[in-house]
């Protein structure tokens, strides 16, 4: 089936097209006002009328009346992909909606790509969605002018909005980023909406906690750090020509797994006791880690890092 692309640029073109489409008939459609916004057998990118100054151009749901939906679950019209409004001053915005949770909203960002008006454009980067707004600034000398981007981050609804969330919320989280057209232009001035470009959360060593296990730290080093040479490890992973090997290094963590938990506390309890019967398992996860088996100072910062990951010595700032 063909995925038309129909930048529709105005609130006059949205009218006239849901004017012009032949609502949709058949067992499961008649009666739905089922107006398909391109190709006919891509019925959910549908166009929907809300009044006589509101449509909606939806991409999320099969052959149901949607009309009747947004009036009965008011989250699903807040958070429609584009919608399309004429206000009493006469003056058109278009509200965009990224999906609702975590995840990649790929049907989304394909609907963007097709319906948003031309004049706004989806950037994703690093992960994120923006919506790319175009346009031109005055700059001296006279009759000279640089053209710039804006860019708008098109957050993630809140999760808390899905309706099949125990903590369903019909609130508006004011993710949506809303556009007033520039009346005669494919131009747009941002109005409202959005959220802050989120952070990734930096990961930093709980010093507090990793020094009660100091003295175990630094014990279990040295016990590591002599069997090295006995177990005859090889700078890599697989082993080579080493006694221990991929298959053999799965068995070991097995093993452990088997009597007690592989977590942050039961580890904890190993490296603090000299004579546990696990502490040669966990010399062996170690050792088949890390690539720094002959060189010290790598084989320390190995074991460093290591520790802290698997021990639970790193916890995130936000």
């Amino acid at each position: 089936m063909p995925m038309s692309f129909e930048n529709y640029s105005s609130f006059a073109e949205v009218e006239k097209l849901y004017n012009d489409v032949k609502p949709m008939g058949g067992k499961n459609k008649t009666g739905k006002d089922i107006r398909p916004l391109a190709c006919r057998k891509r019925s959910w990118e549908r166009i929907v009328k809300i009044s006589k100054n509101c449509y909606v151009l939806e991409c999320r749901f099969g052959d149901v009346n949607l009309t009747k939906l947004y009036k009965e679950k008011r989250y699903t019209l807040l958070t429609a992909p584009i919608v399309w409004r004429k206000h009493r001053d006469g003056t058109e915005t278009v509200t965009i909606s990224n999906g609702v949770g975590q995840g990649a909203h790929n049907s989304h960002y394909s609907f963007f790509d097709r319906f948003l008006p031309i004049g706004l454009v989806l950037k994703i980067q690093n992960g994120k969605q923006f919506i790319v707004m175009s346009s031109a600034k005055n700059y001296e000398p006279p009759h000279h002018f640089v053209p710039i981007k804006e860019e708008y981050y098109l957050a993630k609804r809140d999760i808390k909005m899905r309706p099949y969330s125990a903590t369903f919320n019909a609130r508006d989280d004011g993710a949506g980023l809303t556009f007033k057209r520039i009346t005669g232009k494919s131009r747009y001035e941002f109005v409202s909406g959005g959220k802050p470009i989120p952070k990734a959360p930096r990961k930093i060593v709980n010093k507090k906690l990793k020094a009660e296990y100091k003295k175990y730290i630094e014990e279990f080093y040295n016990y590591a750090y002599a069997m090295k040479p006995i177990l005859q490890f090889t700078d890599t992973y697989y082993g080579k020509d080493g006694v221990y090997g991929f298959k053999e290094c799965f068995e070991n963590r097995q093993e452990v797994i088997r009597d007690i938990a592989w977590n942050n506390e039961s580890l904890r309890n190993i490296i603090r006791d000299p004579d546990h019967k696990f502490k040669l398992n966990l010399v062996i996860e170690f050792l088949s880690g890390t690539q720094n088996v002959h060189e010290p100072k790598k084989f320390r910062s190995s074991y460093n890092r290591w520790i802290n990951r698997e021990l639970g010595f790193i916890k995130e700032k936000r």
